[in-house]
């Protein structure tokens, strides 16, 4: 419902709200607002004049200021009263209206388009230094050709993630759908992306435990401890997936 929204108006070329739907109505039963004012609300494409909205009607009905036509004059002798031409330049494009066009971007937009830059960002950061230390020797055990593919293709996948994770954040800070639909497609992919690597360090341990060696108690506790924050890390891309699906967030992105 429309009239559940926030809403928002001009006056005195100065755009204003968000307020409620009670708020504009009481706005134009006390005059403050007429048929010409300018109104928005989310799900429009442009602003309209107030006296176009079909909610707005019975607000009108009930103020003095509403967007009857005033009756012109009474012609005097010889003259009489034709269809006047409208004034140039008061329909036509005004600084104001370009300005106020652009309803305020969400503060949830905010939060996940800035989170996303830094997540991307030190993805970026750190994917080089994690790559040398896969192929590093060690000391405690000897990984398996397999584990080292796997690894190969992760830390190709996290590359990839973080350049979504960065372009989306940019992207949501200027409130771009299409960023907001990379957004929610992370947070699915993070979903499954995770729980497939919590599953294989799972089975690393079991293999690497049951072969010609055994791992190090501290080798287990690092695995353990790995699958423990992937599963932590599911938060955030849960959250994005739940928010990038709120109307509001649509509602501002389509715009």
């Amino acid at each position: 419902m429309m009239s559940h929204a926030e809403w928002y108006y001009v006056k005195d070329d100065r755009q204003n709200g968000p307020v409620a739907f009670e708020n504009l109505v009481e706005l134009i039963r006390s005059g403050v607002l007429t048929g010409e004012s300018y109104v928005w609300t989310g799900g429009w494409e442009n602003w309209r004049h107030a006296g176009e909205v079909a909610e707005l009607a019975t607000a009108f009905a009930a103020s003095t200021s509403g967007p009857a036509v005033p009756t012109p004059p009474a012609a005097g002798p010889g003259q009489t009263w034709g269809v006047q031409p409208q004034p140039t330049g008061v329909y036509g494009p005004q600084p104001w209206l370009a300005q106020a066009a652009a309803p305020p971007r969400p503060t949830a937009l905010t939060v996940f388009g800035v989170i996303n830059i830094v997540f991307g960002s030190l993805g970026l950061l750190s994917l080089p230094c994690s790559l040398v230390a896969t192929f590093l020797p060690s000391k405690t055990m000897d990984p398996e050709a397999i584990v080292i593919v796997f690894n190969v293709i992760a830390h190709i996948v996290g590359f990839i993630v973080s350049i979504i994770l960065l372009v989306s954040g940019i992207g949501l800070l200027k409130c771009k759908d299409s960023a907001r639909r990379w957004a929610f497609g992370y947070g699915v992919f993070s979903v499954i992306w995770s729980i497939v690597g919590t599953i294989a360090n799972i089975a690393n341990m079991v293999l690497l435990g049951s072969g010609a060696y055994r791992m190090e108690d501290e080798a287990v506790a690092f695995a353990m401890g790995c699958s423990c924050v992937s599963l932590v890390f599911l938060v955030y891309p849960v959250l994005l997936i739940i928010f990038m699906q709120k109307q509001y967030i649509k509602d501002a992105c389509s715009q």
